[in-house]
């Protein structure tokens, strides 16, 4: 069994729908973050907790999660980040003492993933006993516009990762925002003695120290990072348009049921 944080500390001030928080937006029905949460259910390999890293409005986001627990196997673990600001390594840093001492998964509270890049990532757990492996795109669904540029990635033929960063000059890949890390990343975000810390910051210096950082292709699966209105839509009408019908929140499963019963009842 392993461990998953996912980060939803942030402001998500462009994206703002009636005056929710961004996890609890509506994303064809469903607040973002129990989209998140359906791609964690039945992995194969289990997860046991998973630590959602709050902050800006932290009670209205840690009293849906408690509502919506009942819902999932796993222990739905919330930890406010009062630094928030200073951004999503440390918001990482926040979870260290919440997670096992084994590899976990990372995730982002603002990315919606199809459950079989979860698999993918949970896959790699033993390949090259690298420090990160992070899932990556070669043909994204999207195209990312200038002002909202996407975090590039460089690999070479052997899957290691020799660069990463939104301005990056050598790229052939982007980050999907899904990790699975051993924790070692802690070390390298402290070391980096910043006042802003990213998650983007600590891959990269892990890199430049020499430890392995692999690419794990994705390329062809769904996901999207939802951080505005347009993104919202975009992402709304490819989920009404997925053959992986089986990923849906757990309520909206119930509705299904109920919907079904329906149906036989008039019949």
């Amino acid at each position: 069994m392993v461990d998953a944080v996912v980060l939803a500390a942030g402001y998500g001030s462009r994206l703002s729908i009636d005056n929710l928080p961004k996890p609890l937006t509506p994303l064809d029905g469903a607040p973002l973050i129990e989209w998140v949460l359906g791609a964690l259910e039945n992995q194969n390999d289990p997860i046991r907790h998973v630590v959602v890293v709050t902050g800006h409005r932290c009670k209205e986001l840690i009293s849906h999660l408690a509502v919506i627990q009942e819902n999932y196997e796993f222990e739905i673990v919330p930890v406010i980040n009062h630094q928030f600001r200073r951004g999503n390594g440390s918001s990482l840093c926040a979870a260290e003492r919440y997670i096992g001492a084994g590899p976990f998964l990372l995730l982002m509270g603002d990315h919606i993933v199809e459950p079989a890049i979860i698999e993918a990532a949970l896959c790699s757990r033993n390949r090259d006993n690298a420090d990160v492996a992070l899932c990556i795109d070669r043909t994204p669904l999207f195209s990312n516009r200038e002002h909202d540029l996407p975090t590039k990635v460089f690999q070479d033929d052997n899957s290691l990762i020799i660069d990463i960063g939104k301005r990056i000059r050598r790229w052939n890949c982007i980050d999907t925002g899904i990790f699975l890390m051993r924790r070692n990343i802690f070390n390298s975000l402290y070391s980096l003695g910043m006042e802003k810390l990213t998650v983007t910051a600590g891959v990269k210096n892990l890199i430049h120290t020499r430890k392995p950082v692999i690419g794990v292709d994705v390329s062809g699966m769904f996901w999207s990072d939802v951080d505005t209105p347009y993104d919202l839509t975009c992402t709304e009408a490819a989920l009404r348009e997925s053959v992986w019908e089986d990923f849906l929140p757990s309520y909206r499963e119930e509705e299904a049921v109920l919907e079904e019963e329906i149906v036989l009842e008039e019949d």
